[in-house]
């Protein structure tokens, strides 16, 4: 297997885990983009993208690079938010790339079907995984914070996601839903 993230930080803890756990002979563990990661055609068996699908501009140009590296009769799973109702005109003034870009969880469905791959399942989250979501990204926030005060980032980041939360709060949870979707390439 090959995991590929963009964050150092999240590299080195995967990197750590592989080895801990002797799996670093069998899982590859790549710091890039996923859009920069060059994939032989056709050669995985499943492929996932599990909210990063703005590396590849998106759930369509996502659903079309996975499909490019996964083999025929390979699963592809893909993470994507869904707007359950129209968002707030505050929320979208708030967060104009993200909220201005979302469409329905049925349109999700459209696009994975468009793509030519067959759905096979998705699950989907409730306001209770958001909140998980929203506040232990806040907390990693500020315990990176903590534990890095020599970064002058750290400040802008922990900004960032509070405002984040607090966006998720006041119009977010009501409006947003989570899916995974797993599909299959004829």
């Amino acid at each position: 297997g090959v995991g590929v993230d963009i964050s150092p930080y999240e590299v080195a803890d995967a990197r750590k885990k592989n080895v801990e756990s002797g799996l670093d002979r069998r899982i590859e563990i790549i710091e890039a983009s996923g859009a920069d990661y060059a994939a032989e055609p056709e050669s995985f068996d499943l492929t996932m993208c599990i909210g990063a699908t703005w590396v590849w501009g998106g759930l369509k140009g996502t659903l079309e690079a996975l499909k490019a590296v996964t083999k025929p009769g390979g699963l592809i799973v893909v993470g994507e938010p869904y707007k359950m109702r129209e968002p707030h005109p505050d929320y979208v003034a708030a967060q104009p790339d993200f909220v201005s870009s979302l469409v329905t969880h049925y349109e999700n469905y459209q696009a994975c079907v468009s793509a030519g791959l067959t759905f096979l399942y998705s699950i989907v989250s409730d306001q209770d995984d958001w909140d998980r979501y929203e506040g232990m990204t806040y907390r990693a926030a500020e315990l990176y914070a903590i534990e890095n005060p020599e970064d002058p980032d750290s400040v802008e980041v922990v900004n960032r996601t509070k405002e984040s939360l607090e966006a998720h709060l006041r119009w977010g949870r009501d409006t947003l839903g989570w899916a995974v979707y797993l599909l299959r390439k004829p």
